[in-house]
Order: structure tokens, then C-alpha cells, then sequence
């Protein structure tokens, strides 16, 4: 896990400016390092300085941000990765980190071992932008991109990983938990959100067909509109997730 805490932190403090500035988020803080005995003169030695302004603490921010995110334990704030491994056939060889676990459609080694684009529990538009990055990535270029699911944000870095000639036969792909943003918020209509709005009262599709002077296939569309552009399978966590993004109340 020690690669993916390093990439959680990476992407935390560059969402924060700085390493220090994400674990001064975190409310947590770090000891003076005037404290550690030798470490100012030996850093000066390196860096061929004669003055040093607490040029340790960056460092020592993300190691400590590194050391978080690994152990899952100093801060709830601090990112909690899932990293997973995967080969030049796209095929998932390892997980870990449960943070993802909390969206509805991923279980527990339900991955490994497939082929992620024959993964038909991963909501279609994820799956086929993932597909696009993790080939991407096997080509030896690193790429990002981030989803919503079921309420729940998460930006992924996919990390091409080489062999010991340099070749590039996996990549790790890291996904950490982030704060939804109002951008990150599904667009529906004012039709779906009325449509969205009597199915979470419990109406059918004919009930909601006659309270909106709609025929049946009409309602059908929208609701399937409105899967699509909340990436869920059902009417239920459809109304669940519009529920949690308080699109409807």
C-alpha cells in the first residue's frame, strides 16, 4: 500500500497548494524540527546553504500525510486510497483499501481476477472512462480522472508500472475518496426531477404517468435519462442518491 499512500498524498496537498497546508486541514500538527538533533546541519551540508528556514517541514508534512493515508488511522480527514493492480490485459490482479467499498455496485474481491471492461457491475460511463485511462496508462503515460457514484466523489490516478527492462506490464491505479463539489452535482430537468420526485413518494409508473399527464413510455424514458445521469440500475437508488445529493427532498 506504501506506493498508493504516496499518490494519495501527492493528490491531497496538490488539491491544498501544499503538503502543508493539506495536513494543516487535517487539524493535526507536527513537532519543530529545530527538535531533531543533527538534521538542520546535515540538510545544510546537502543543500550547500548557510541558513535554513524550516526546510524540513514540507518534507516531513507529506511523509506524515504519506503515513496517514497508509495506516487509515491518524485522521478521518486525511485520504483513505484503494489501490489496485492491473495488467496489460486489463485484468484487476490485486486490491486494497476499502474506502470504495461504500459505493453500492463494488463488493469486496468482487474485481479481481476480471477483465474490467467485462465488469458489468461498474455503471457504464465509468467503466468505459476508466477502460480509456488504464489503456492510456499501459502505453506508459500516467493519467487521472475523477466520478461520482451514488453520492460519493473520487479522483483516480492510473500509474504505468515497468519491469525490470523498463517495459510497462501494469498499472497502479489509486482511487481516493473527495469532497462533492456543486459542479460534481447531476444536471436533471425540471421534467425528471418531478418524475424523480413521485417515484421517491412511492408511485408506479402509471401513477406517475397520470399525476403528470404523461403516457407510460414516457415516464420510462425519463427515468431511464435519469440512471444514466446518476449512475445507478433502479428506481430505488435512484431515489436514494437524488436523496443524499439533496437534488430532491
Amino acid at each position: 500500500m506504501t506506493a498508493a499512500a504516496v499518490i494519495a498524498a501527492l493528490r491531497f496537498a496538490r488539491e491544498h497548494g501544499s503538503a502543508t497546508a493539506a495536513l494543516d486541514e487535517t487539524g493535526l500538527s507536527l513537532p519543530d524540527t529545530t527538535r531533531f538533533e543533527g538534521i538542520e546541519s546535515d540538510c545544510l551540508r546537502l543543500l550547500g546553504q548557510s541558513t535554513l528556514d524550516d526546510p524540513l517541514r514540507p518534507g516531513i508534512a507529506f511523509g506524515f500525510l504519506a503515513g496517514c493515508a497508509a495506516r487509515r488511522s491518524c485522521d478521518r480527514r486525511v485520504p483513505d486510497p484503494t489501490a489496485f493492480v492491473i495488467d496489460q490485459d486489463l485484468v484487476i490482479q490485486a486490491a486494497k483499501g476499502d474506502s470504495i467499498l461504500r459505493l453500492p455496485w463494488f463488493a469486496n474481491e468482487l474485481f479481481v481476477g476480471r477483465q474490467v471492461p467485462d465488469i458489468p457491475e461498474i455503471p457504464t460511463t465509468i467503466r468505459s472512462l476508466a477502460v480509456q485511462k488504464y489503456r492510456t496508462a499501459l502505453t506508459g503515460e500516467r493519467t487521472d480522472f475523477a466520478f461520482t457514484s451514488y453520492g460519493h466523489a473520487y479522483s483516480v490516478d492510473a500509474v504505468p508500472m515497468r519491469d525490470d527492462e523498463g517495459s510497462v506490464d501494469a498499472v497502479l491505479v489509486v482511487a481516493v475518496p473527495r469532497q462533492t463539489r456543486p459542479d460534481d452535482q447531476p444536471q436533471l430537468t425540471a421534467r425528471e426531477l418531478e418524475v424523480l420526485t413521485l417515484a421517491s413518494q412511492g408511485m408506479n409508473y402509471a401513477e406517475i404517468a397520470t399525476q403528470l399527464f404523461l403516457t407510460h413510455a414516457t415516464v420510462k424514458t425519463h427515468l431511464a435519462h435519469i440512471y444514466a445521469k446518476l449512475h445507478v440500475r433502479d428506481k430505488a437508488a435512484a431515489v436514494a442518491v437524488a436523496l443524499r445529493s439533496g437534488l430532491i427532498e
